[in-house]
């Protein structure tokens, strides 16, 4: 059936709006809105990207297949998604983000859309630590505290980062002495404030 509405006195200008809200109202029932952006973006790597070739794209299982995709390293994580989504032929793919980024208003609302899988990473948890930290020279393995809660704040498989070293803590010995996994360089200045970066059992 065929509905043309001027010849039946309906304005042009309403006619338009009330197909446009019909279309509008079909693609919202029949298209997530992740297939909406992802197509969108689409056709922006099509403008931006003169050629896009992927080599074996038929030795991809089909969408709706379980399958994981291990893409590294990677230069833009915003970018990098829909490049790898056109480089496998598939739209159904969700993808690991920082929970750091998906507590952001924006970039959290589209990783959502995207359907995104959060993972709470340590240095986005990272804290100041209570009072300040001197790396023993006589092994390189004992970080020593004046002031610190080393007990209270630290346990082990934890990180300490200070003047730009991170190193995994082995052993808390007591408030104000530490063991690290592995030795550190050697120590430079004086007593120095210190981050502590928590382990993440995922």
């Amino acid at each position: 059936v065929v509905a043309c509405l001027p010849p039946i006195a309906v304005p042009p200008l309403l006619a338009l709006g009330l197909s446009a809200f019909l279309v509008m109202t079909f693609v919202c029932i029949n298209i997530s809105g992740k297939q909406m952006f992802v197509s969108l973006m689409f056709g922006i790597l099509d403008v931006f990207f003169r050629e896009f070739v992927a080599r074996n794209q038929f030795k991809v299982p089909l969408e709706g297949t379980p399958v994981i995709f291990v893409c590294a390293p990677h230069a833009n994580q915003f970018l990098d998604p829909f490049v790898v989504m056109c480089g496998v032929g598939r739209s159904d793919v969700s993808f690991l983000t920082a929970a750091n980024s998906m507590r952001k208003r924006f970039v959290g609302a589209l990783a959502r859309l995207l359907q995104s899988i959060p993972v709470e990473r340590g240095q986005d948890l990272a804290f100041s630590g209570t009072g300040r930290v001197w790396l023993s020279p006589e092994d390189g393995r004992t970080l020593l505290g004046r002031g610190t809660r080393f007990t209270e704040q630290l346990k082990p498989k934890d990180a300490v980062a200070w003047r730009g070293v991170t190193a995994q803590v082995e052993s808390v010995l007591s408030d104000e002495k530490l063991t690290l996994q592995e030795a550190a360089p050697p120590p430079t200045g004086e007593w120095s404030e210190y981050k502590i970066q928590p382990r993440v059992d995922q």
